[in-house]
């Protein structure tokens, strides 16, 4: 099952929105959701799991769904459109859930799809849906295994993953007493978590149930390893055992078609491998549609052409509620710098450099204007000159990157070095004058 597009009219921040799945006819596999902070992306991947979730979870999940109708209407309307395989064709179904506001505070509610043998079908054999809220934590009980306990962490904050190490420990007994496929199973497993971080592999669960780790800096257990390496291990331990769960004993659990859920896939990751992260879970569950959220440049950077999503907050004037649109953009991020993506609609950045350094570098140009046009009065030449010495002092310069601003530096000091530093980018205010004089000569 892959989800197609989502409708959202009503909701929350949304006031009319709708977001395709697909480019150029094509179902994108991986979608990474970009915007400020309260344009609706988590809402988003909450409303695309509820959907999914039979009607019988919905309170467990959303006890007051009041919550999602956008202030100031009475109706909010969600819908999904989903294609799900039947006899061995892929069928389309549209789901949609309405919410209503009676008189008194009270509700209504209705959730229909159509076609209705396909929606049947698709609720009968639920399929594989799995949903990771920001917090990414373990527990250390087990709790009873439920369709919408694969998507409580979007929902509920605080609620934790079952724990990873006595899941890997049963894989790794019943593989050695039934010699059957587990073991097969359990070696997959533990190979694809050594993949995860450069230099990080599994070695064990030992013998107090607790699974160990070779680092960088030797032997290390999983509940003493940093915030970022527990987040990326966890959930995707989580998903192979939930990819496990739902396959069965013999079935290939790379070729199950799904749909993956995650909030900040890059959280807590050093940012060389916030690069490699969405390459690795592309690479390795190839059949699972992820439909991802981000604040990170470098995971923006490392999708392909159409699968970065924009949502844009539109400011409305007179008072009247904002709201969001759903863009995606038609480019490949593969091919921009880091430095281009911030600057790029996706984060908005008027600059790359640091606030403080860039009020400084207009303001610094701005007073070169006014002295080059005569205007500037001793006070502002002053302050050239201040300002002139503190950029010079932290050495910025123009450029995308290192090299670029090294090369731009280099240039500076050869044009010193042959006399010409008349020509040089930030002239002192004595350089800059003369050449003034040179010129109304």
């Amino acid at each position: 099952m892959y989800v197609e597009w989502i409708e959202l009219e009503n909701v929350m921040c949304f006031e009319k929105a709708r977001l395709d799945f697909s480019l150029d006819g094509k179902m994108l596999k991986w979608n990474l959701l970009l915007g400020e902070n309260g344009t609706g992306k988590s809402t988003i991947l909450k409303l695309i799991a509820f959907l999914l979730m039979r009607d019988k979870y919905h309170y467990h999940l959303m006890p007051d769904p009041l919550r999602i109708v956008r202030d100031g209407t009475s109706d909010a309307v969600a819908t999904l459109g989903v294609k799900t395989r039947i006899e061995g064709k892929w069928r389309s179904c549209h789901i949609e859930y309405v919410v209503n506001k009676l008189q008194g505070g009270s509700f209504k509610e209705s959730f229909e799809a159509t076609p209705r043998k396909v929606y049947n079908t698709l609720y009968d054999s639920p399929p594989f849906v799995v949903g990771y809220g920001a917090t990414r934590l373990m527990t250390k009980e087990t709790s009873v295994a439920r369709d919408d306990t694969r998507v409580e962490t979007l929902f509920i904050e605080g609620k934790s993953l079952e724990p990873i190490e006595e899941w890997l420990k049963n894989l790794a007994w019943k593989g050695y007493k039934e010699q059957t496929s587990q073991e097969e199973r359990y070696r997959m497993v533990t190979e694809l978590m050594s993949d995860i971080i450069p230099g990080v592999t599994f070695k064990e669960v030992n013998a107090d149930g607790e699974a160990v780790f070779s680092t960088p800096y030797g032997y290390t257990r999983f509940a003493d390893m940093s915030r970022g390496y527990q987040d990326v291990l966890t959930w995707v331990c989580d998903l192979l055992r939930k990819l496990l769960e739902f396959a069965g004993p013999r079935s290939n659990i790379f070729k199950i078609p799904g749909v993956v859920l995650v909030e900040e896939i890059a959280l807590h990751l050093h940012p060389s491998w916030q690069r490699k992260v969405i390459s690795y879970v592309r690479n390795n569950f190839p059949e699972l549609q992820f439909i991802a959220t981000t604040h990170s440049p470098l995971a923006a950077q490392s999708v392909d052409r159409g699968e970065l999503v924009i949502l844009d907050r539109i400011r409305k004037p007179n008072r009247k509620r904002d709201t969001v649109n759903v863009n995606r953009l038609d480019i490949v991020p593969k091919a921009m710098t880091v430095d281009q993506i911030l600057t790029s609609p996706f984060f908005g950045l008027d600059s790359p450099s640091a606030i403080e350094t860039n009020e400084k570098m207009e303001q610094f140009y701005s007073l070169k204007r006014k002295i080059v046009q005569r205007e500037a009065s001793p006070a502002e030449e002053k302050e050239y000159e201040n300002l002139r010495e503190y950029l010079d002092r932290i050495k910025e310069a123009p450029g995308m990157t290192n090299r670029e601003r090294d090369l731009f530096n280099l240039m500076q000091d050869m044009l010193v070095e042959m006399g010409r530093s008349d020509m040089v980018d930030r002239p002192t205010l004595a350089q800059l004058k003369r050449k003034l004089d040179d010129l109304g000569e």
